[in-house]
């Protein structure tokens, strides 16, 4: 079972690592033409292995921050490090008092 941390972002753990996961939506594409059918389903994956929840929830951050840049919402390097700043600290107070 996950632990849901934002939308779409999710983490698991096993005795030596937390699994940073993303959840989202994708057209399902046939497998034999490998053209869309125009149905969505459900996608999950494993973004990498971490030791530290710390650790995890910086690449998630690193990770949000680049999203935002691709959609050109980000255009200087200081808007990426107040963007950054801002996602971190959401992030830590989701965590607060763990």
């Amino acid at each position: 079972m996950d632990v849901i941390i934002t939308d779409g972002w999710s983490f698991t753990a096993d005795e030596n690592q937390y699994i940073l996961v993303h959840t989202f939506m994708k057209p399902k594409v046939d497998f034999k033409t490998r053209k869309p059918t125009g149905e969505m389903v459900e996608k999950r994956e494993e973004v990498g292995y971490f030791k530290t929840v710390t650790a995890m929830l910086r690449r998630l951050a690193e990770i949000l921050v680049r999203e935002k840049i691709a959609d050109g919402q980000i255009q200087t390097v200081r808007d990426y490090i107040d963007e950054l700043e801002h996602i971190e600290k959401k992030l830590h107070e989701l965590c607060r008092g763990y």
